[in-house]
């Protein structure tokens, strides 16, 4: 079935969190999906002043980052310059770019490899999985064979063009393996700088079109993962192609509510009732977006940047950050978020934070109603994030394909006395 299993998985991870000023519930659930890539965060108090931070964070291209971010955003917040000097619309934008650094450190890339070890051996333990995971081990097993047999340098530089065919039954199939040698054309000068192997994905034939199945190859470039204990210490080559959107709400003592975003999750409030955006989606075709990516070296076609990823802002996706003669607000794809900021009052009612997911079958007024409805019932906050889950749920895996990704969602109570 592709990127979908023949039957949801509606187990959620779900809890809860109170003080006086909050009452958060959250849950998360993989639906139709082959893995679950989504993360969030739900913390009351940071800093012991009673600064409170939730998020959320849809990974794509694997879970490692979003895991990463999870884990590291409140650390890489607190270490800003700004945050102590409460700067916190600075601050968040320090830390979202930091995120990105700090997986480049021989450190921040031994652990994206956990994280992916977990899920590879979770898909394999499943029987199946996504095509990507099928022709990364092909690559690594045809790259193995070549340096067994001398056929590559032993300091890892080398660069191959792979051609793919169809194998049986739907299957990848490996046609050729072609050592360019050190020189090879067709690099530009950043190029020097990575380490790994460059391998250049083709159809049969040699054409870099798309003709190897159903895969969209677009001649585009696969740079291998090596080893992190490998080589001088600094910088290593992390996995380029896992990134994660990122919506951050952070509130102060003060009820000053700040909204961090990046990628097309988002953060709604309410407000007596009516949805208040804290958010604006990041789509390629949106002129700003658009006119980056195009200054960056980079291209938008069908709506997906170099055709590939429907989003213009995300933390990793370091394939598209990669020219170092652009600061990170000027790369192709930008980890740099939108800060929206609100002074919150006792007319502030909750907020909701979830990913596309949700979003894709709610709009802001329609999620407010949803859970508002529900609080004055006298229903938790963490049964309705279940229940919100199990709304957005698609019935099948025949139709749009929304209502069929990872879903996960986050909802606070506030209680404002201003």
């Amino acid at each position: 079935m592709g990127a979908y299993l023949s039957q949801p998985v509606t187990e959620k991870e779900s809890g809860n969190r109170r003080d006086a000023r909050f009452d958060g519930g959250y849950s998360a659930m993989q639906g139709w999906r082959t893995n679950m890539e989504d993360q969030h965060l739900l913390e009351l108090n940071i800093d012991d002043r009673g600064t409170a931070v939730f998020g959320v964070f849809d990974g794509h291209g694997g879970q490692e980052v979003a895991h990463f971010v999870e884990r590291h955003l409140v650390e890489e917040l607190r270490a800003t310059p700004g945050y102590g000097k409460g700067e916190f619309d600075a601050a968040l934008r320090d830390a979202f770019v930091r995120l990105d650094q700090r997986m480049c450190t021989r450190e921040g890339c031994k652990e994206l490899m956990t994280y992916r070890a977990k899920e590879d051996s979770e898909t394999e333990g499943s029987g199946g999985g996504p095509r990507e995971n099928q022709l990364m081990a092909l690559i690594k097993q045809q790259l193995g064979a070549k340096r067994a047999a001398g056929g590559e340098d032993q300091d890892g530089d080398g660069k191959y063009v792979i051609t793919l065919g169809q194998g049986g039954q739907g299957g990848l199939q490996l046609t050729a393996v072609r050592d360019l040698g050190e020189g090879a054309g067709g690099m530009d000068d950043d190029d020097d700088d990575e380490r790994g192997t460059d391998v250049t994905l083709e159809a049969p034939g040699g054409g870099g079109g798309g003709g190897g199945g159903d895969m969209d190859l677009g001649g585009g470039r696969f740079v291998g993962m090596t080893d992190p204990d490998d080589g001088p210490p600094g910088e290593v080559e992390p996995p380029s192609a896992a990134g994660c959107t990122a919506v951050v709400a952070m509130v102060t003592p003060e009820n000053v509510l700040y909204v961090a975003n990046a990628g097309d999750s988002r953060a709604v409030l309410s407000r007596n009732g009516v949805a208040v955006a804290l958010s604006v989606d990041h789509k390629p075709d949106d002129e700003e977006e658009h006119s980056r990516i195009i200054a960056a070296g980079g291209g938008v076609i069908d709506g997906r940047v170099n055709g590939s990823l429907n989003l213009s802002r995300a933390i990793g996706d370091l394939e598209y950050k990669r020219n170092r003669r652009l600061p990170a607000d000027k790369q192709i794809v930008t980890a740099v978020p939108d800060i929206r900021r609100e002074q919150l009052t006792a007319q502030d009612e909750f907020i909701i934070v979830a990913c596309d997911g949700i979003w894709d079958i709610l709009e802001n007024q329609d999620a407010v109603d949803f859970v508002r409805e529900r609080l004055q019932r006298g229903v938790d906050t963490e049964t309705i994030c279940k229940e919100m889950c199990d709304r957005c749920l698609a019935p099948d895996t025949q139709g749009t394909g929304k209502g069929c990704d990872n879903m996960t969602v986050v909802v606070v109570k506030l209680n404002i006395k201003t």
